[in-house]
């Protein structure tokens, strides 16, 4: 039987009716039965695939709305809903090309520049998504949800004071948007007000309850103002709206071992390993995890590094425990920096680079969950210090090379890498150390890396020895290191170097340190010959330089 055109019609009409108010089967229904008859019908082609984007069935909406434009391919909004469909299925340069063209048709389209600005920010092209985001505005100023995804992407451009103001402008636009206050908030912290931004995660809570990352994120602004027991409140409450929130768990480790409470602590931070942001960074092996809880007796471990040069060195000091535990092997997978250093020191382990393919093994283990598997305490931290040792060869090199001593040497670390998350907590500016370079002793430049406005400071000096250019692994660190009577760092690589050769070495910490240094201490646990000085407010280094220059002047290294 075919249907007359007047039939198709109210077919359609009936169909967007049940489409409209949301009865989406007995809609479908409909649809298909029109195609049934006219498999060429543009308009419930297009309704068919629209629908079917609603319920997120998004590879039939594809190839509906294919069929749609391939018939008609010049109704705006069409093509945005295929954008949407492309976007849906992370077809992100042909989501793209379907908004321009969605554009092209229509110049005044709103959605379609927003969502455009949506899929450059996915592509990475920051630039072109402001763009977009900045047309959309012109065209509808009170759209908050532009202003929003405005802010993000400012963000991301590291310009954090006009990403405030366009959150601000959502919230003026939509006062109960949590999630803009959310980010808000996140703004904030960049930009160090943390007062504020605390404030700021309070009223997406006071809006959402149950917005666990606010929850988080309030969680984390309290432990950087030193607020701890609130801190952990509002960690539990975002723990409690989701108990598998890898990114709350993480921050109540960081917590409990900045506290000291190791027990607890030890076995929080395996959440580390589900971070967003980390995940990359533990393989998956179809061999079983060692958590010290079976023997190893007679079997192969691998035991791989996971996050920066420091922390590989600081928990090296597990390792001869576990030789102690009689395995066949240990494979140390490692950064190729390190193998020089460590190589030397220990031939019953097998070294092997991060890159190079892996040989067979029974059990593995991150390295930094070695001390959860030794159950480690505050009064078991392994301390035999130095465990490890200069290469003779590169010992006597810069012996020779630094010739005869005839004042006290320190050699300086003044800042970290820049890729570094926290980098602006930890490094600084070699012009802070002027008022330590006038004092009576020889001053040596143990970095490796150094900053244009820095090298350029070492220029003006003059004074300080530099070796940059001769420093090829962390071998050469340590027997230039060995050289100095007292080494002062920021929290970088060569401070536990430093402490694991067992030098002198005086350790800068910003207010709230890593987790390592725990609070308030002076001296560390983990390296005995470390002294600690420590900002005793957020940000600012002068009691520490003031403390510093009272000791240098009042003892003979």
């Amino acid at each position: 039987m075919n249907l007359k055109q007047n039939n198709i019609n109210n077919l359609l009409q009936q169909g967007l009716m049940h489409h409209q108010k949301g009865q989406f089967n007995q809609a479908q229904s409909i649809y298909k039965k029109i195609l049934k008859h006219d498999p060429k019908n543009f308009e419930a082609l297009q309704l068919n695939a629209a629908l079917n984007l609603q319920q997120k069935k998004f590879k039939a909406a594809l190839k509906l709305f294919k069929l749609a434009l391939s018939i008609n391919p010049s109704v705006p909004y069409v093509n945005f809903n295929y954008g949407n469909v492309l976007h849906n299925l992370k077809l992100l340069d042909e989501a793209l090309q379907s908004y321009d063209q969605a554009i092209k048709l229509k110049p005044d389209y709103v959605e379609a520049f927003y969502n455009r600005g949506i899929v450059l920010d996915d592509l990475k092209r920051f630039d072109e998504a402001l763009q977009s985001y900045d047309q959309a505005i012109y065209l509808k100023s009170n759209y908050a949800e532009i202003f929003f995804n405005r802010g993000i992407v400012l963000e991301k451009l590291k310009r954090s004071h006009e990403a405030l103001q366009s959150y601000d402008q959502a919230i003026y636009l939509k006062s109960n948007y949590a999630e803009a206050f959310f980010n808000r908030g996140n703004a904030l912290l960049n930009l160090k007000r943390n007062d504020e931004a605390l404030q700021s995660y309070e009223q997406a809570i006071n809006l959402n309850p149950n917005y666990a990352e606010a929850h988080n994120n309030r969680g984390n602004v309290l432990q950087d103002l030193k607020r701890n027991d609130e801190a952990l409140q509002s960690l539990d409450q975002a723990i409690n709206l989701n108990p598998n929130y890898a990114e709350a768990i993480s921050n109540k480790a960081y917590l409990k071992l900045r506290l000291g409470e190791f027990e607890e602590g030890w076995k929080l931070y395996e959440y580390r390993k589900n971070k967003k942001d980390k995940i990359h960074q533990y393989p998956k092996f179809s061999q079983p995890l060692w958590l010290g809880n079976v023997s190893i007796q007679g079997k192969t471990i691998l035991i791989h590094s996971e996050q920066g040069l420091g922390d590989t060195i600081q928990f090296y000091r597990y390792l001869p425990l576990l030789k102690s535990l009689k395995p066949k092997n240990i494979i140390f997978h490692i950064e190729n920096q390190l193998i020089p250093l460590f190589s030397s020191l220990n031939n019953e382990i097998t070294f092997l680079e991060i890159d190079k393919p892996l040989p067979s093994f029974d059990f593995y283990c991150p390295l930094m969950s070695l001390p959860l598997a030794f159950n480690t305490t505050l009064e078991t931290i392994p301390s035999n210090i130095p465990y490890l040792n200069v290469d003779e060869f590169k010992n006597k090199y810069w012996q020779e090379r630094l010739g005869k001593k005839t004042k006290t040497r320190i050699g300086l670390v003044w800042s970290g890498s820049i890729a570094h998350k926290k980098d602006h907590d930890r490094s600084l500016r070699l012009n802070q150390f002027l008022n330590l370079l006038n004092l009576p002793y020889e001053f040596h430049s143990l970095q490796k890396e150094i900053r244009d406005y820095d090298q350029k400071t070492l220029e003006e000096l003059g004074s300080i020895f530099q070796y940059q250019n001769d420093l090829n692994d962390l071998s050469d660190t340590a027997g230039l290191l060995n050289q100095m009577d007292l080494i002062i760092s920021v929290d970088t690589s060569v401070a536990h170097l430093a402490g694991a050769l067992g030098k002198k070495v005086w350790i800068l910490l910003p207010f709230v340190p890593d987790f390592r240094w725990l609070f308030d201490l002076e001296y560390s646990p983990w390296y005995p010959t470390a002294r600690l000085f420590r900002q005793s407010q957020r940000g600012n280094w002068d009691n520490v330089f003031h403390q510093l220059k009272n000791e240098l002047n009042k003892q003979i290294i």
